[in-house]
């Protein structure tokens, strides 16, 4: 027989199951919702392939706050994430060198860390962008010699025929450079030569594709401004002038001229005397500022070593602008942006060369990096020398309060002894 009492304890025990049940539906709704809502593109989603798999499965784990895209010009593309373990083959294959795929790009995993702590289950990822993975791409030999080559020779000698589907493109103009002995190392070394051969040279890659930039073509002006309050409350200015160098003595290429002797004994000349190049208008500003010796002996030519030298001078102080925006914009590269503190009386075209920007997490603030040319240089310097003009006056000024307000304590303390109102008396 089923009491009342019996009754209503079977349907609170069911009751309860059933609750539990939907909670744990809602829980689990909830975090995929949590994790899924931002991606709602195919961009927006990351895609993992594990190494030597042919299988590819979306993450639904990252915890958005955490995953941002880092880049600097000529050094750092990387993609940085955490994801908690919710079992699922994706996160199985968050492992070394699985490919990641995101904001239309291809990322290596170098860095996984996984964390046990708290019954939660983690990994935290670093994934370089597949770019820095033409390190593989290994040319074993060498064209002998000093002879003149431009970007795409470069590229074309490296990576023509590799087999990890690396292409090349070049942008912009370049004039040939002598180069020695190319060759007879890694797609890195390759990327390296170019740089150093070409210093204003920005390198960027699209999927597996290498662009090399001209300065000028690497440069584009949308329109878009930076404006201190407006855009951001927080922008780092750091002047530095320890690297400043403005003048080196140069070395271009040695000949051996054999003296003919019984001691075996061979002379060095020069195809041209070595000499000191220098900047007189940056000597002007700061006065003489020896560098170390620069010696190539790629150059038998005067006029192209001095052409050389004068690239590796650092004329003007160094300083980075750091900017912290007032929302989650997403960066452009090289992009020129007018950027101005009103009240500093700064303002000067920058560009962007370098960010920090989280794709999926319109909460967090992006950070930008812009560029130290010397024209942004002086326009800082300029709005220094506005600022310290400023001071000096509002100085002058203040000394002059200073000094009327002491000659009125003055008179007010003598007219306590002989009883004269202040600035009646004409004593």
């Amino acid at each position: 027989m089923v009491t009342p009492t019996s009754a209503t304890s079977y349907w609170n025990r069911v009751g309860t199951k059933y609750l539990l049940q939907a909670r744990q539906m809602l829980t689990s709704h909830f975090h995929s919702r949590l994790f899924i809502l931002a991606s709602n593109s195919v961009n927006n989603k990351i895609i993992v392939q594990g190494w030597g798999s042919a299988y590819r499965e979306p993450l639904n784990s990252v915890a958005w706050d955490s995953c941002s895209i880092q880049w600097e010009v000529n050094s750092t593309f990387q993609l940085q994430f955490t994801a908690y373990d919710d079992h699922s083959l994706a996160y199985s294959m968050l492992t070394n060198e699985s490919s990641i795929f995101f904001q239309g790009e291809e990322w290596i995993v170098k860095t996984p860390l996984p964390d046990y702590s708290g019954m939660v289950n983690t990994n935290q990822v670093t994934a370089t962008h597949a770019y820095f993975d033409v390190s593989r791409v290994h040319q074993w030999q060498t064209k002998t010699g000093t002879f003149s080559y431009s970007p795409n020779d470069v590229l074309a000698y490296w990576l023509n025929d590799n087999s990890l589907g690396y292409t090349y493109a070049v942008k912009g103009t370049f004039t040939n450079q002598p180069i020695e002995n190319l060759g007879n190392g890694s797609g890195t070394d390759m990327i390296s030569k170019i740089i150093e051969t070409w210093p204003t040279a920005v390198v960027f890659p699209h999927g597996r594709q290498i662009v090399v930039y001209s300065a000028d073509e690497w440069a584009q002006d949308l329109g878009n401004r930076i404006n201190y309050i407006h855009d951001t409350t927080e922008i780092q200015m750091s002047p530095d002038s320890t690297s400043l160098f403005n003048e080196v003595m140069v070395y271009g290429a040695t000949k051996d001229t054999d003296t003919n002797s019984d001691t075996d004994s061979d002379t060095t000349s020069y195809y041209f005397d070595p000499y000191i190049v220098k900047d007189e208008a940056s000597i002007a500003k700061w006065g003489e500022r020896p560098g170390a010796d620069i010696s190539d002996d790629r150059f038998t030519d005067k006029n192209s070593m001095d052409v050389y030298a004068r690239t590796q001078l650092v004329t003007e102080p160094q300083f980075s602008i750091s900017i912290t925006m007032n929302d989650n914009t997403e960066p452009v590269p090289g992009e020129i942006r007018r950027t101005e503190i009103r009240n500093a009386g700064y303002s000067s075209n920058l560009q962007v060369v370098g960010y920090q920007w989280y794709p999926n997490s319109p909460g967090t603030q992006t950070t930008i990096t812009l560029n130290t040319s010397a024209k942004s240089i002086l326009d800082l310097q300029n709005s220094q020398s506005k600022m310290i003009a400023k001071a000096v006056k509002n100085s002058k000024q203040n000394s002059q309060l200073a000094i009327t307000a002491q000659n009125t304590a003055t008179k007010a303390y003598n007219s306590r002894i002989y009883g004269e109102k202040v600035g009646d008396s004409d004593y």
